[in-house]
Formats: C-alpha cells, structure tokens, sequence
C-alpha cells in the first residue's frame, strides 16, 4: 500500500508539472520563429534514521522554461522556474506553514522599447544584479559596456516564498562588463509593513588578467538606521592561480 501510495504521488507530480511544461511550449511554439527551451528534472531524497520519526521520503519536481522571440519582432519573452514537493513516506521534515509549491521565476520580458533597454515585469532576479528577488519590474539600460538599472516591487516572503504585501525591495545599481572585468555597485532599500527593514550597499568585481589569474573582489555595507552611517557588513578578496589541472586560492 505504501509503494503504490508512493507511485501515485509520483505520478501526479509528474503528470501536473508535464502538464504545465507542454502547455507553455504549444502557446509559444504557435508563434512563428518562437525560441524554447526547458527542463523537468526529478530529485527523490531519502533518508532513515534509528528513530522512526525522523525518516523521510521527498519527492522534488522541477520544472523551467524560457521562451524568446514570442513575437514577430523578437523583442518579447517568458520565464518560469518552479518546484513541487512531495512527502512519499513518513513525515516532512520541515514546518507545516512552509508550502509545497514554490515558484522561484514568473515573469515577461520586453526588449523593443529603445535600443539597449530591457523591461522585465513578474517575479525575478533583477537582471545584472542577483542580490533580491522582486515581485515587480527591472528596467536596465546598456550600451556595449556599460549600464544601469532600477528595479522595484513586492518581495517574496521570505519564509514561506508566497506572494503577499507585507515585504517590499526597490533599488538601483550600475555595472561595467568586457571580455575581462566585470564590476556592479548596488544600492538596496528594504521594506516591511511600509517600514524600513534594511538598506544597503553593495559592490563587487571579476578581474581576469591572464587566463590562468582570476581575481575577485566584494564589499557589503549595512546603513544604520540609527546614525546613519554605512556600517560594514561584510568583504571578500580572492586570487585563484590555474597552471594546468589544478589550481591554487588564496583569499581574505
């Protein structure tokens, strides 16, 4: 009965998330020159301990897509990540609040309103900047090189990863990319129930010299809400040296 149980689970899983997958591949792919790919993947985690209450069997389904070119002019994308879980035996390992479907990306892009300028609308990672995950909209502009970018929005929550008001983010930042440097400067505002929760900046920076020297530098700085000074939170400095298959890292 278990077994069966368990098979039954693993199929629904299965059969709703392919559902999904194949759904958002027939609507793009009806529009001529539509650029589509996806992933389903499936993780079954398993673990038995000597105290029966602590053994578990969890399914994990994941499911991406990303479509371009939705449109005549190839100005027009989708984005989707997401995983369901699922308890096949025993107990969950975690609370009961915590909900089995998570949604990690939902969102739309849009490239054709000027020359160099990308809007992206939905849940995401601002692009160019992978600090904060928004429920709202990015607008970056570049050149070759050389941009910047605004984002802002709801937040998703951070325990249960639902949709809601009670966390807000909204920031803007710049960067700099060639073939061998890539740097961004950031500044962050964090809100809660219409409150400052937390402001900050932060910086960050790829340097490849040669091809065997890689060179990396990050900062963080918390503003304090009571003095309003930039109280440093954390920083990073690494150099890694590869000869040949090995490689060596020193860092601070």
């Amino acid at each position: 009965h278990a077994i069966l149980k368990g098979i039954n689970a693993m199929k629904k899983a299965l059969y709703s998330q392919l559902f999904i997958f194949l759904l958002t591949i027939i609507i793009p792919g009806m529009v001529c020159g539509a650029d589509v790919h996806g992933l389903i993947s499936v993780e079954d985690y398993f673990s038995k301990d000597s105290s029966s209450a602590y053994d578990f069997n969890i399914l994990t389904t994941r499911t991406r897509l990303d479509a371009t070119k939705l449109n005549k002019k190839g100005t027009l994308g989708f984005h989707f990540d997401g995983r369901e879980r699922n308890v096949l035996a025993s107990k969950d390992y975690n609370s009961s609040y915590i909900k089995s479907e998570r949604i990690d990306t939902l969102n739309i892009e849009y490239t054709g309103l000027s020359k160099g300028v990308y809007l992206s609308v939905g849940r995401q990672l601002p692009k160019e900047l992978s600090l904060e995950r928004v429920d709202g909209l990015n607008l970056v502009y570049s050149n070759d090189t050389t941009g910047g970018g605004v984002f802002g929005g709801l937040k998703p929550d951070p325990y249960t990863d639902a949709f809601g008001s009670d966390y807000s983010t909204a920031g803007a930042y710049l960067f700099h990319r060639t073939n061998d440097l890539y740097a961004n400067l950031a500044l962050v505002h964090n809100g809660f129930k219409g409150e400052t929760d937390r402001q900050y900046m932060s910086g960050s920076s790829y340097y490849y010299p040669s091809k065997e020297i890689n060179l990396y530098g990050s900062i963080m700085g918390d503003i304090n809400q009571d003095t309003g000074n930039t109280d440093l939170a954390n920083a990073l400095l690494e150099a890694s040296y590869r000869p040949g298959n090995g490689s060596i890292s020193v860092g601070y």
